[in-house]
């Protein structure tokens, strides 16, 4: 009996061992025909891209963010995860021709990609170097100034701290316009206060620039308030009536009643979990009630803590290029873990940040769904595919954040 099953045994083996012969070559020949026919589709995507960028190319004009967004992401998915994917095949192949194509499509995806990341650089250190007189001479900007004022986006956010010479940007902005041809009577600037208003004005006409008033034309400097006023009374006929301080306490009461009455139940619901978290104690691990919270950095994306928000607020404002929950493509995740994703990736040096969400004796926040112990082994994997890639790793710790030293 015994040497029965082992004869089925070595039978079945034999049955598999030849299975495994005929399938492999065709599974081998079926990729690399797949990967032949993805190569071919390769050409018509940079095309379309290149044809995109190319009036903007041809006309040194600036690539608005709007139209460089989604191209920049085409282009980013092609050279980081198509071609690489297609390159395994093509290597399998050993197929000189499917080789050289592949190669010449990998170099002209990564020359588009130059392009595409270059352009608006060139552009800005082409008008900084055409309006040198007025921006360095004349105004001494700084070179982070000089930057913000040339830089021609569709809207153009600056981030500045206090003192750092945002009004004297402004203002070098309007000349700047001026000085491309843009009529005075073309330009808003918005101000927040009067004083600053004010301050405006007279510096504009200290550098002999018409500003309006009601006797002449040009530049018109106007605090927020008073420009809406000013459209809504263009869109009213007689005269406008400024809300008072019972009208508004009016009108709060009757949205409280409505969200009470539950009238509108979107409303209600924000009202009672309103009332609910009044008194929470605000934490990045202590989420209000029905609430998937995030936080907002001051270049607009969501973290998922405050510490991160303080770490992303200050590579921002020190001029540090990064990108946030990176897909890191080195890493070996195997199997049972998904792709890993550093929390900040420094663009320039490769390296990366990780904000550990530990105290210092290692333990997670008591209401997190991950135990300390499943955590620390998260950091230690981490930790050694830094070590195993020779990667640099820069690390936080909550407990940092909470004693006051992560911003020293």
């Amino acid at each position: 009996m015994d040497l029965l099953w082992l004869v089925l045994g070595l039978v079945l083996a034999a049955i598999l061992a030849i299975v495994v012969l005929v399938a492999l070559p065709w599974y081998r020949k079926h990729g690399i025909e797949q990967a032949r026919a993805s190569l071919k589709e390769v050409p018509s995507v940079l095309t379309r891209i290149e044809n995109s960028l190319e009036p903007y190319l041809s006309s040194k004009e600036y690539l608005p963010e709007r139209v460089a967004r989604p191209l920049r992401s085409e282009i980013q998915t092609l050279a980081e995860l198509t071609l690489p994917v297609l390159g395994k095949s093509v290597r399998r192949a050993h197929d000189v021709a499917m080789r050289k194509d592949f190669e010449s499509m990998t170099t002209a995806a990564n020359q588009l990609r130059q392009k595409l990341v270059g352009h608006n650089h060139q552009y800005v250190q082409r008008s900084i170097s055409e309006h040198s007189k007025l921006l360095v001479d004349e105004l001494k900007l700084d070179a982070a100034q000089r930057e913000a004022t040339v830089r021609d986006d569709e809207r153009n956010l600056v981030v500045a701290a206090a003192g750092s010479g945002k009004t004297r940007t402004l203002i070098a902005r309007v000349r700047y316009l001026m000085e491309r041809g843009v009529a005075p009577t073309n330009i808003l600037a918005i101000t927040f206060t009067n004083k600053a208003t004010e301050e405006m004005e007279d510096r504009l006409k200290q550098m002999s620039v018409p500003v309006a008033d009601q006797g002449s034309d040009g530049v018109t400097v106007s605090t927020l308030h008073a420009l809406g006023k000013r459209i809504v009374q263009a869109a009213t006929p007689g005269p406008l009536s400024i809300a008072d301080e019972h009208w508004t306490n009016s009108l709060v009461a009757g949205v409280l009643r409505d969200a009470r009455e539950g009238r509108d139940l979107q409303l209600s619901n924000l009202y009672v979990n309103a009332i609910l978290n009044f008194h929470r104690d605000l934490d990045e691990r202590t989420p209000a009630l029905g609430v998937d919270l995030t936080y907002r950095t001051r270049r607009g994306e969501e973290v998922r803590s405050i510490g991160e928000r303080i770490i992303a607020d200050f590579l921002l404002t020190h001029q540090v290029p990064y990108k946030y929950e990176a897909t890191a493509s080195w890493a070996q995740v195997g199997a049972g873990r998904s792709a890993y994703h550093p929390d900040f990736t420094l663009l320039d040096t490769g390296a990366c940040i990780e904000y550990w969400g530990v105290d210092r004796a290692g333990n997670v926040p008591g209401n997190w769904s991950t135990s300390s112990t499943d955590y620390g082994k998260g950091m230690a994997w981490k930790r050694g595919e830094f070590s195993r890639t020779g990667k640099k790793l820069i690390e936080f710790y909550d407990y940092e954040r909470r004693e006051g030293t992560l911003e020293e």
